[in-house]
């Protein structure tokens, strides 16, 4: 009988970091495209009203306005923004998840915590890239994702999520952070 040399586990996985990947790149251009053009938008309706333009809006009987398009247009761009950071946030919580359940697959583990599935694929002669842990803890190992004026506040309630901020390339960082903490298909688990 031939002994194969060639390691399903991670092919699942590699194969899987690059779905999310490929994914993650599309959807993100197309984000980016709609950020771009509420931003021209938001851009153009303003330099129309510069060159005498109409304004468009509302009014009370007192004169005070009630709304404008530039209002609606900056809310349009704040909008758009943040569904692109929230899918960004999205696919760095999917990136990981899917190491991690990977690891628990070609480990054999259960419940594991992500110090033991590190250590027991390291066993297997498995790589892991020393960044993999600033994939799963932001806060403690990647401070970059955080703004520079972030401040904790120990009697407050956090919303971690909301404040955490990723870009497109700290995105993409992620990625090759996980596709090199496992193996590759001709990579043979240690026995």
């Amino acid at each position: 009988m031939v002994k194969l040399n060639f390691n399903l586990a991670a092919f699942s996985f590699q194969r899987g970091v690059a779905i999310l990947a490929k994914s993650f790149a599309s959807a993100i251009v197309a984000l980016n495209a709609d950020v771009q053009n509420a931003k021209d938008e938001a851009f153009g309706y303003q330099q129309a009203l510069e060159q005498g333009g109409e304004w468009i809006g509302e009014t009370d009987e007192d004169g005070t306005v009630i709304w404008d398009q530039s209002q609606i247009l900056d809310y349009e761009v704040d909008v758009v923004d943040e569904a692109a950071q929230e899918l960004r946030k999205a696919f760095a919580l999917a990136l990981y998840h899917h190491w991690e359940r990977s690891a628990r697959l070609w480990t054999q583990a259960d419940n594991w915590s992500h110090e033991q599935l590190v250590a027991a694929s390291l066993n297997r002669g498995y790589p892991i890239d020393p960044r993999l842990a600033a994939v799963r803890d932001l806060l403690k190992s990647w401070p970059d994702v955080f703004p520079s004026d972030f401040v904790e506040r120990p009697n407050r309630r956090t919303d971690w999520y909301e404040t955490i901020q990723l870009s497109d390339t700290q995105v993409r960082d992620a990625f090759n952070i996980v596709a090199a903490s496992g193996p590759t298909t001709d990579m043979l688990p240690s026995t």
